[in-house]
């Protein structure tokens, strides 16, 4: 396994297993990560420094290719669990455009980021993202933000406006705002799953999708578009849904870490990725900050957006469409053009070919520009 090729000689380094996987994921290909760690390796004397350095900011841009002259730099912007992971299809397609340089952004220290008040991480994230862009002389962008990304590529275009710096484009896609009061627990976790392609009846067989779906969304529309640890336990005796009332407490018994490795056990069976139930772990409790903080009251953005709307339905997303659109028609003051495409809310962006039409529909916000 690529990591544990490099663990060995990193040890030294006081480079972490972890934060090798997490590399991975910013790095997916071999050639970025094989560079990544010799450039650690060959700069012993300077890794204390160039840790300092990161830790002044709590995003990270990495240029990841495209032509540096062209006028409008590219910025693709992390969704929650704060990586480009989830666009290693659609990053290649960007670069191939060689429309202007492309920045990926990410998160580079998550401790500082969970630290953060839920209710300011995005307006704070947003204002700090601008800063660097006018700091790297950047005078022209093309913003691509999806899921939580929007959110904060919305808080940074408005600041962007501020600081005079052209938004030439703003494409979202599938950005879903959590405008309802959700708070932590299992039925969180069932949509946590879903980032990894598994489902809860892929994990546990007693129980099936559409029975969970069923109580979650019964409780979601009786109590107000709320979701409340104790709601489960009120509707407990009704018959219809006394068997996922005892499967959830049965969740409940069993401890989070062994949950946590029936999720990885169950994606290794089902090939759908690899990573450690510590690693898995770590990132559900940064998602869980991030979905916090998508509940946010954006304030009205003047301009234009292009807005690219997943057509198939997905288990355990709570945000429902009316209400997305909502959202985004009350804080946007210019024109939304809402475009349906491929896939759901995760495979929009993390399956090949949902990947290069939105690609195409990013190239086609740089054509029309006069």
């Amino acid at each position: 396994m690529l990591v544990e090729k490099y663990s060995h000689q990193c040890t030294s380094q006081d480079i972490s297993f972890d934060r090798l996987l997490r590399e991975i994921l910013n790095k997916p290909t071999t050639l970025e990560f094989g560079t990544f760690v010799e450039n650690l390796l060959e700069k012993k004397t300077q890794v204390k420094a160039v840790t300092e350095k990161k830790n002044e900011k709590l995003g990270l841009f990495t240029y990841k290719g495209g032509n540096k002259e062209g006028e409008v730099a590219r910025l693709v912007f992390h969704a929650g669990l704060g990586t480009m992971n989830c666009f290693r299809f659609l990053l290649p397609h960007l670069l191939e455009q060689n429309l202007g340089p492309v920045y990926g952004i990410t998160i580079q220290d998550m401790d500082r980021y969970c630290s953060i008040p839920a209710n300011e991480l995005v307006v704070k994230l947003g204002t700090e993202y601008a800063n660097t862009i006018v700091e790297k002389g950047i005078k022209k962008v093309q913003l691509i933000g999806y899921c939580m990304g929007g959110l904060i590529a919305l808080e940074t275009a408005r600041e962007l406006q501020r600081l005079e710096i052209e938004v030439e484009d703003f494409l979202l896609v599938d950005s879903a705002p959590v405008p309802y009061d959700i708070e932590e627990s299992i039925a969180l976790e069932l949509v946590f799953i879903t980032n990894y392609f598994i489902t809860v009846e892929d994990v546990y067989s007693e129980i099936t999708n559409q029975e969970l779906m069923e109580i979650i969304m019964h409780i979601f529309s009786s109590y107000g578009k709320r979701l409340h640890k104790e709601d489960f336990y009120e509707i407990a005796d009704k018959s219809k849904y006394k068997k996922a009332t005892a499967f959830l407490k049965k969740m409940e018994s069993i401890p989070i870490e062994q949950r946590f490795k029936d999720y990885v056990a169950t994606m290794e069976r089902l090939g759908r990725g690899e990573a450690s139930y510590e690693m898995l772990l770590s990132n559900y409790h940064l998602y869980i900050h991030s979905f916090q903080a998508s509940c946010v009251d954006a304030e009205p953005y003047f301009g234009n957006i292009r807005f690219l709307e997943a057509t198939e339905p997905l288990d355990f997303i709570f945000t429902q469409t009316d209400d997305m659109k909502a959202y985004w028609n009350d804080r946007v003051i210019g024109q939304i053009d809402y475009i349906p495409i491929g896939g759901n809310h995760v495979t929009c962006v993390e399956d090949e070919e949902n990947a290069k039409t939105v690609a195409e529909y990013a190239k086609k916000g740089l054509e029309n520009l006069e």
